[in-house]
């Protein structure tokens, strides 16, 4: 197992076991988290002590693995609108939470009450959820990443967690890491193979026990188990994986492509038309986030083959949410 660290010395190399070649904070990269039912956030705060900060919509989210099914086999349909979400603030917390009224996900926005009034805070989590629900269903599309999920209350059954890995096959080549309670048989640190994208891993405790009692980290664990699974997810990966289309820039293909945002995203902008675009022959459009879009900006969104879009805490004049909704955005 590896030794207890800080979050001064997280970041730094390690000697990585064979098959990975990959330090701390690049192997905790390589998993995204699904939540989990009970302290759903406890994978994203083991990230975050190896310096790992990726962009999940269930990242800190609590649910149910019922709830995941559903909203994973709906694609997560409505997260993000008004109608669906609650923004509220739980007694003892000084910051505001979410909840969507069908699939619970119940999460922290780690934004304080005392910064930032109700009304503008649904606003920026409407957004937000929007976002990342969009995201997260590019990388389940993609496989190019392990999802995790957890229960903390009780082992799950083979017929549930044949449910939950069947709705995140749905999306593709897609790799589900299930965690749970070691036994006789499975000790701790332990992962198993079952079946193509299904690995499970076993740790001897969580955080926190099936009755809320506080147990310690359980950061060795589960670094552990994401060692051996990222071995065995590498080992099965073929030796030249297809680039995920739209998001490969030194295309042979020309693209339209459509920037928005604010005067940072157009000097990038100027800086991939002046050094990449003379030799991949993309035709680049600036949209402004800071105005109301104009025609000229939604015939410019709707007409690309790739929107990269600027992401903002703030609400931004110009609207795009349902501008191009299948398009690949960045």
């Amino acid at each position: 197992m590896v030794p207890n660290r800080t979050r001064s010395d997280a970041a730094s190399p390690v000697a990585a076991p064979p098959g990975t070649l990959l330090n701390d904070r690049a192997l905790a990269m390589r998993f995204e988290s699904l939540g989990g039912s009970g302290h759903g956030c406890e994978f994203g705060l083991f990230q975050r002590h190896f310096d790992a900060e990726p962009l999940g919509l269930l990242r800190w989210a609590d649910l149910g693995h019922d709830l995941l099914i559903r909203a994973l086999e709906t694609r997560f349909d409505g997260v993000g609108l008004p109608e669906h979400t609650i923004v509220f603030n739980p007694d003892s917390t000084d910051e505001w939470w979410t909840k969507d009224t069908r699939f619970w996900m119940a999460m922290r926005s780690f934004v304080k009450v005392a910064d930032v009034g109700l009304e503008r805070m649904t606003v920026q989590a409407c957004r937000r959820l929007q976002f990342l629900r969009r995201k997260l269903i590019e990388d389940l599309e993609a496989g190019d990443k392990i999802f995790v999920y957890k229960n903390i209350q009780r082992n799950l059954t083979d017929a549930e967690l044949g449910r939950l890995h069947a709705a995140v096959r749905k999306y593709g080549n897609t790799t589900l890491l299930y965690i749970r309670y070691a036994d006789e048989t499975h000790l701790n640190g332990t992962v198993e193979a079952r079946l193509p994208g299904l690995l499970v891993g076993f740790i001897d405790h969580f955080a926190f026990s099936p009755d809320d009692k506080p147990l310690g980290s359980a950061h060795e664990s589960l670094y552990a188990v994401c060692q051996k699974a990222y071995r065995m997810y590498a080992d099965q990966m073929p030796p030249d994986p297809t680039p995920r289309q739209g998001f490969v820039f030194l295309a042979a293909q020309k693209r339209r492509v459509a920037v928005v945002g604010n005067c940072q995203a157009q000097a990038m902008m100027g800086l991939y038309q002046k050094f990449a675009a003379a030799r991949t022959g993309d035709i680049l459009t600036f949209v402004p986030s800071y105005a109301q879009l104009t025609a000229e900006g939604r015939a410019a969104i709707d007409q690309a083959d790739l929107i990269v879009e600027q992401l903002f805490d703030i609400r931004q004049q110009a609207d795009t949410v349902d501008v191009a909704a299948g398009r690949p955005r960045l």
